[in-house]
């Protein structure tokens, strides 16, 4: 059975957004990690689905929380946006939720690092990479999102 993305999830789960545009793939990392003596990855964006949330209300809370990607305004967005993938775990199941942005979108990502601070306070930074310059950072992607870019598409 498919979890359709504008019903209410009825269980745990994450959302997590994969934004590309063209060969470019929006990540993130939150430098505040590194000053608590953990690994600093470059992960996808995404969070929690609050209770009573779908997971397309979560997708757009999280792409403009952690990323400044204003996605909420977009025209006929519950057909842009496509469910790729489950990851279930033993608490909740990521949703992988993947939208195809247009250039202009991602426009002052592409030039350098955005600053934004997520729902608690975090300082996050967001860009975006190459297919071809992901191919080359097996070490600084998030494990668990290493593995779903690495099998998808996305930088073949």
């Amino acid at each position: 059975m498919t979890t359709e993305i504008t019903e209410t999830l009825k269980e745990e789960g994450a959302v997590i957004a994969v934004l590309t545009c063209k060969n470019y793939l929006v990540l993130l990392r939150e430098p505040s990690k590194r000053s608590a003596g953990r690994p600093l990855f470059w992960k996808l964006p995404g969070g929690h689905v609050i209770k009573g949330e779908s997971l397309l209300a979560a997708f757009i809370r999280e792409v403009e929380e952690e990323t400044g990607i204003m996605v909420s305004g977009l025209p006929d967005l519950t057909a842009k946006v496509h469910l790729l993938g489950e990851q279930p775990r033993s608490d909740h199941t990521r949703y992988f939720l993947g939208l195809e942005l247009e250039p202009e979108l991602i426009a002052r990502h592409r030039q350098g690092i955005i600053d934004c601070w997520g729902s608690k306070g975090e300082h996050l930074e967001s860009t975006c990479f190459s297919a071809e310059s992901i191919r080359g950072m097996t070490n600084d992607l998030l494990p668990n999102h290493r593995e779903f870019i690495q099998s998808s598409a996305l930088v073949h």
